[in-house]
């Protein structure tokens, strides 16, 4: 096989992200997955685990005259990275990108989106799911309380 064909399946196999992390560790595709008004989440991929993530991007200059806002969004990611428990979404990864201004964190991918927005897309939920849903937002609160994050 000559070099250029070599290079040529290299180029095949390699994912097609918008944007990688510094670390390499994970990719951001260009689906967007939902947005705010302060924040986009993007379907992302964490290579080394081989699983889908949310790729949250935060453009800080829309905070450019607020510096305590922007404290208030680092401590809250910072909270976000302690919080260790199987009721709440994981953290996986925090930077500030200093180039494009803004704040990137990757997390677990919900892939229904929120509990209203899935709730509003499936009309029959049985009560018995009802339940163990909130069984796991109760665990999660009961976590936080325990921890006393506020």
């Amino acid at each position: 096989m000559s070099t250029m064909e070599a290079d040529n399946s290299d180029d095949m196999d390699r994912e097609v992200f918008e944007e990688v992390d510094p670390s390499g560790r994970f990719g951001r595709y260009g689906e967007l997955l939902g947005s705010g008004a302060f924040k986009k989440v993007y379907r992302g991929f964490y290579q080394q685990e081989g699983i889908e993530v949310a790729w949250n991007k935060v453009k800080l200059c829309k905070f450019i005259d607020n510096q305590k806002m922007i404290d208030r969004l680092f401590s809250e990611v910072e909270l976000l990275r302690s919080l260790k428990h199987g009721s709440i979404m994981s953290l996986f990864d925090v930077w500030r990108d200093e180039e494009k201004n803004s704040l990137n964190f990757i997390t677990e991918v919900c892939v229904s989106g929120d509990l209203r927005a899935y709730r509003k897309m499936h009309k029959k939920v049985s009560l018995k799911a009802v339940k163990k849903w909130c069984k796991h937002i109760l665990k999660g609160l009961s976590y936080m309380h325990i921890l006393k994050v506020s």
